[in-house]
């Protein structure tokens, strides 16, 4: 899928837990956030990279017993938390690695919050456990 010019968010999905999603080959251009904005319950889904959109989680958790497979190369930006009670399985390679960073870090996966140069990440943008 290509997503351009969708106003907020290139997608956003909530709850997605348990519904056999995997994402793959989605880009987008001139959305405000070029991403695709995750929230809630994220069990037993398979995330890959997304071309020109990054993840960015809302407040997140992985249930017990279930799991988030993340791919390598994927980018993810978080503002708020990730609370992991289940399994959470990220390898990434040195040739493709994983991001898990601020909302705010332009250098990774470029301007994901649309608000330019305006912020810059900094420690306790986001947490979990």
């Amino acid at each position: 899928n290509k997503i351009d010019n969708n106003g907020n968010y290139a997608l956003r999905l909530w709850y997605i837990e348990n519904r056999s999603l995997t994402l793959t080959g989605n880009t987008g251009t001139g959305n405000k956030y070029n991403s695709i904005y995750l929230l809630g319950d994220l069990g037993n889904i398979t995330l890959e990279p997304q071309g020109s959109l990054v993840y960015y989680l809302g407040i997140s958790n992985i249930p017990v017993g279930q799991n988030l497979q993340i791919m390598p190369g994927s980018i993810f930006k978080l503002d708020n938390r990730l609370d992991v009670y289940g399994s959470l399985i990220a390898q990434g390679t040195a040739e493709n690695p994983i991001y898990f960073t601020s909302i705010k870090d332009d250098d990774i996966g470029g301007d994901s919050n649309g608000d330019g140069d305006t912020t810059s990440p900094a420690p306790g943008d986001w947490g979990g456990r």
